[in-house]
């Protein structure tokens, strides 16, 4: 038995009266828990799927599902609410799944060309869910032996592409991260992300069950969660207060939303917060240092999908600001001659349907991250490779760093910064309410103080509206979608260098 299920089934005996889990409509302790797993098992071992695609919100039946799925052995894909119904048409036919398990009768999401037959309602215990035959599109299908896990990430386009894992990759982060966090029994995390982000599916299930901890799985809606983009702290900050978590994870906008929700309210943060894990995305040095002086223990991390997810990790023995930590203890890092981030150790297996190997020589994912370490082993990541444009000038520009600068000015909500081939670099801005034009460009001044002259900003466009999944502007890590911002705003760009020039 692998050590994941190793350790739910020896909680389960050890501790059955325990709670392991608690969710939107009641607790189930650590033998109802196995006994779950186990009842799901053996419905799916007679019925023998290829590969389960799952659908559901935050919550038990998510968490049963997939422990199931990794005790019968079969890949499970999960299928993000926040997905396009293009884009889950994609994830089902590219990896030939064929069978859907969800927690509601009518996944408006899933299309209808790919459930094959009206969903199967199955019940046990106090589980409810619904069971859709599916059928693809493709005429072979992906070989996904020895592969647990196919997660797809929306990034800049709708056909995303399958990393593949092995369970014994992400229990290697799951087990590292119960190391670098000093997890423990009396732990209790909340899960703020969707399940569906490999995130929080290793550090939010996995981490726990192997550490022995409290599952605090509600519904996304009760942590002020809804579709892509729409955040409500203020739900999030009283599920805090009422659920007493010791543990969370938040992406930089969801940190921001929840730093100005205290600072306006002046309410209290239940003490039992000890580690706040931040990551998904750049964050500004002097957003996690408000969130520091508002009591938030705020702690930096990177990584990736094909490498498991967690690959560095800052923690309260070993923090630098800025920095997103030193590498975990399954992880092997290094940088390039050309400051790409390389990673060896818990590597995933490749992308559906692509047999090119994908790994160096040496055995070390090439990121396409530009960073560098400091004289402490601290990893600092400057920004994206691809993502480095060059000026007329021949000068290289990592557009993060100087983002990064930007986000530090309370004026700037959202920044995108360009400038490939042109004399000086331009921002799109996203202002706060509260903003005006003098103050934004009082802003960018002072931003531009941190920078050498050839990173500076030599001009703004105020956006019309701020960046989001739903206007195909912002990733779903909280990353600019900077083709799109910059053909969306080409006209005023142009007239800007033209009036320049």
């Amino acid at each position: 038995m692998n050590p994941l299920l190793q350790a739910l089934a020896g909680k389960a005996f050890a501790s059955p009266n325990d709670i392991a889990l608690i969710g939107n409509n009641g607790n189930l302790s650590w033998l109802q828990l196995y006994e779950a797993v186990q009842t799901l098992r053996a419905w799916l071992q007679a019925r023998q799927p290829r590969t389960v695609a799952l659908y559901a919100d935050n919550g038990p039946f998510w968490v049963i599902a997939d422990l199931a799925c990794l005790a019968e052995q079969i890949p499970c894909v999960p299928l993000p609410q926040f997905f396009s119904p293009a884009q889950i048409q994609h994830a089902i036919s590219d990896c030939g799944a064929d069978l859907l398990l969800c927690d509601h009768p009518e996944p408006e999401s899933v299309p209808l060309t790919v459930r094959s037959e009206p969903g199967r309602p199955t019940a046990f215990g106090d589980q409810q869910f619904w069971a859709f035959p599916l059928t693809s599109p493709r005429g072979d299908t992906p070989d996904l032996r020895d592969t647990a896990r196919v997660t797809y990430t929306s990034g800049s386009t709708g056909a995303p592409k399958g990393v593949r894992l092995g369970l014994d990759t992400m229990e290697s982060v799951a087990s590292s991260l119960c190391q670098a966090t000093n997890a423990r029994t009396e732990d209790r995390h909340l899960s703020v992300l969707p399940y569906a982000t490999l995130l929080e599916n290793i550090a939010g299930i996995y981490t726990p069950i192997m550490a022995g901890a409290t599952l605090l799985c509600p519904g996304l809606e009760r942590v002020g969660i809804s579709g892509g983009n729409h955040f409500d702290p203020a739900r999030l900050l009283h599920t805090l207060q009422e659920l007493r978590p010791s543990s969370l994870i938040l992406t930089p906008q969801l940190l921001r939303g929840l730093v100005q929700q205290l600072q306006h309210t002046g309410e209290p943060l239940p003490t039992s917060l000890r580690f706040v894990a931040v990551g998904g995305a750049v964050v500004a040095p002097g957003l996690l240092a408000e969130a520091e002086g508002l009591g938030l223990p705020v702690y930096q991390g990177y990584g990736l999908s094909e490498c498991s997810s967690v690959v560095t990790l800052c923690t309260p023995d070993q923090q630098r600001r800025g920095s997103v930590g030193r590498p975990l203890p399954h992880a092997d890092v290094r940088t390039a001659d050309d400051g790409e981030i390389l990673v060896k150790g818990a590597l995933f297996q490749g992308y559906v349907g692509m047999d090119t190997p994908l790994i160096d020589a040496d055995g070390y994912w090439h990121t396409g991250d530009i960073g560098y370490f400091d004289d402490e082993g601290f990893l600092y990541v400057v920004g994206r490779k691809r993502d480095i444009f060059i000026t007329s000038f021949g000068r290289n520009v990592s557009p993060e760093w100087v983002e990064q600068q930007l986000l530090e000015q309370a004026p700037i909500a959202q920044a995108c910064v360009l400038g490939e081939g042109k004399p000086f670099n331009i921002a799109i801005i996203v202002a706060t309410p509260e903003a005006t034009p003098q103050t934004i460009t009082a802003a960018i001044d002072q931003a531009n103080h941190q920078l050498p002259d050839y990173a500076r900003i030599g001009d703004w466009v105020l956006a019309d509206a701020p960046f989001t999944p739903d206007n195909d502007l912002l990733g779903p890590s909280g990353l600019p979608l900077r083709d799109a911002i910059q053909r969306r705003y080409a006209d005023r760009i142009t007239q800007r260098y033209q009036e320049a020039s």
